[in-house]
């Protein structure tokens, strides 16, 4: 096995954490020596490139954006290797001990720290960190497609589709966003304007048009709605034809991975007016 004090990815104590954790550094930095190089010899470099650009000052132009450029690319460095630290923590919390860490693509792995290195912002590198320990405790959970697309997620995406999930209802086992009507009151509260559904369709999260509506075929006669802990037993009435209607908004292969991800609170009152407005002829019970 290479040495480890040379060949980490990152230099961070992982005593507290998990244990499979390790093994994913040790398996990962193993096989292609350095990654990123250790937080100290970053900032060696930093401090050379200062010093180096300090002594360009007598120098030609070319020489001065020479030693700028270096400065920058240490400075790059330093910041990618910050965050994929920061992520690695917040993974490490989650994982579990007996994560098959060793059946993980490294390529995968390679892949995800690649795209995330770039993100600084605590909520999204909470979501990067998640997918990572997903993908540690239960392998070929995410695509390497979901991860490319996530490259470009930024704070407002992830919020965006944080409150999409909570208008998000299980029907026969399966969760779907249902959003009814573009003019439900709970929408806008919500920040879920026409623009921002778009802007959701836009991203590959969802399918939404803004007309198209979802439906739920080869439904039972019988079936069971559920909204966080509260709980439908539906019929279809007779003779209408057992399609059920979600509404404009359908789950791409993206959001599916992503609501899995997305921990979120009910909202007061969409399951009432739901029942009320739009499924009161469907009802045998609700709880």
């Amino acid at each position: 096995m290479a040495d480890q004090s040379s060949n980490a990815i990152v230099n961070v104590d992982l005593g507290k954490f998990a244990e499979p954790l390790k093994t994913l550094i040790e398996k990962v930095s193993g096989g292609f020596n350095t990654i990123y190089e250790p937080r100290a010899i970053l900032k060696r470099a930093e401090a050379d490139a200062k010093a180096h650009l300090i002594t360009t000052d007598a120098q030609n132009e070319s020489e001065r954006r020479k030693a700028l450029a270096l400065q920058m690319r240490d400075l790059d460095a330093i910041r990618h290797h910050a965050n994929i630290e920061s992520i690695l923590f917040k993974a490490g919390r989650e994982l579990n001990p007996d994560a098959p860490v060793e059946s993980v693509s490294v390529d995968w792995v390679f892949n995800l720290l690649d795209k995330a290195k770039n993100t600084s912002d605590a909520d999204v590198q909470s979501l990067w960190a998640k997918i990572l320990a997903q993908e540690l405790n239960t392998p070929g959970s995410f695509s390497q497609r979901t991860v490319n697309s996530l490259a470009n997620f930024d704070r407002k995406d992830a919020e965006l589709f944080r409150s999409l999930s909570r208008f998000c209802f299980t029907i026969e086992g399966t969760s779907y966003p249902v959003v009814l009507d573009q003019q439900i009151p709970f929408l806008e509260s919500n920040n879920l304007s026409f623009e921002n559904l778009s802007h959701l369709n836009f991203i590959g999260a969802i399918h939404f048009d803004g007309f198209s509506r979802i439906y739920l075929s080869e439904m039972p006669d019988r079936f069971t709605v559920m909204y966080f802990d509260q709980v439908g037993c539906f019929q279809f009435p007779i003779p209408l034809e057992k399609r059920f209607d979600i509404g404009l908004v359908r789950l791409t292969t993206l959001g599916k991975e992503l609501l899995r991800l997305c921990p979120s609170q009910p909202l007061d009152g969409l399951w009432e007016y739901y029942l009320e407005r739009y499924w009161n002829q469907f009802r045998i019970n609700n709880s």
